[in-house]
């Protein structure tokens, strides 16, 4: 069961700046370090295809991620273009590959600003 889910988006100046979170208290995943990191890893491809919309996993010590980049269109634009889980060490994220994208593709598409229905 995920412990929360983050929508994050790149800002020029800041980096990656987390639109949304649940819970609101949620902090794990998302000091600078690791939201860099987390980014970075889906955004900094040298080629065409790893820039592309996709699903990505992460394990650290104390948690794991289900990653979806909405692709670098969108993060050229200066919208929301990713969603995590944050899942507990002994969760499998590859549970999540086929319902993630299909979430943050609705939530990307209904969002006003930084503001999701």
């Amino acid at each position: 069961m995920p412990e929360g889910l983050a929508v994050l988006k790149w800002d020029d100046e800041l980096g990656p700046v987390v639109t949304s979170k649940i819970p609101k208290k949620l902090q794990v995943g998302l000091d600078p370090t690791t939201s860099m990191r987390v980014y970075g890893i889906a955004t900094l491809g040298e080629t065409e295809e790893s820039q592309k919309p996709g699903f990505s996993s992460l394990a650290f010590n104390d948690f794991k991620l289900a990653v979806y980049y909405g692709g670098l269109n969108m993060h050229l634009k200066g919208l929301p273009s990713m969603v995590f889980l944050v899942l507990s060490p002994d969760e499998d994220p590859d549970v999540y590959k086929d319902a993630l994208p299909e979430i943050a593709t609705q939530m990307f598409l209904n969002a006003e600003g930084d503001e999701y229905k």
